[in-house]
């Protein structure tokens, strides 16, 4: 989503968001996105199949 052509097309009309520039903004948006999952998937051993 940070790559997509779609922030092109919103960011014609330098919208402002919180304060940020858009493009600031959906970085901040995705990388708080991505950092939770991240968090998540450490917290419930995503790939580790459990040994009892």
């Amino acid at each position: 989503m940070l790559q997509s052509p779609i922030i092109l097309l919103a960011n014609r009309i330098e919208p402002v968001i919180l304060g940020l520039p858009f493009f600031i903004f959906w970085n901040f948006l995705w990388w708080a996105i991505l950092t939770l999952v991240m968090y998540i998937a450490y917290k419930l051993n995503w790939g580790n199949q459990k040994t009892e």
